[in-house]
């Protein structure tokens, strides 16, 4: 992974919390939409119906799991951080911002596969609703 020259301690936070607050949105709109397939299950008993609904609780599973693994992730490397911080407050540490450059990546991509789900599920309910 090509490393970031230099992300200034400051960014490197501010990210930190900019993405536990997007992770929170997440983690919200996928208990709305549970609640909402919740609804669907119990109004449609097709057989269609039903292997859609099976294939949106796996797929809210695997984002539910992965957003938790996301959020331990930057918060242990919140914590890195002020470790590496309280030991040598000036130095510029490479492993926090390949850390940090890994975990964007994470958030991004997780972002994208987010709203993709996030669509198709929209597209699924209102066509069954």
């Amino acid at each position: 992974m090509k490393t970031e020259k230099r992300i200034p301690v400051q960014k490197m936070h501010a990210d930190h919390l900019q993405w536990l607050n997007d992770l929170a949105f997440y983690k919200d709109a996928l208990v709305v939409a549970e609640n909402r397939l919740t609804d669907i299950n119990k109004k449609n008993n097709q057989h269609a119906i039903t292997a859609w609904v099976e294939h949106f609780q796996n797929q809210f599973l695997l984002q539910s799991r992965e957003l938790n693994t996301l959020e331990r992730g930057i918060r242990k490397s919140e914590k890195n951080m002020e470790k590496a911080l309280a030991k040598f407050p000036a130095a510029f540490n490479e492993v926090l911002v390949n850390e940090h450059s890994y975990l964007k990546a994470r958030v991004v991509i997780y972002a994208k596969l987010f709203k993709s789900l996030r669509a198709e599920f929209n597209k699924f309910s209102a066509k069954v609703m």
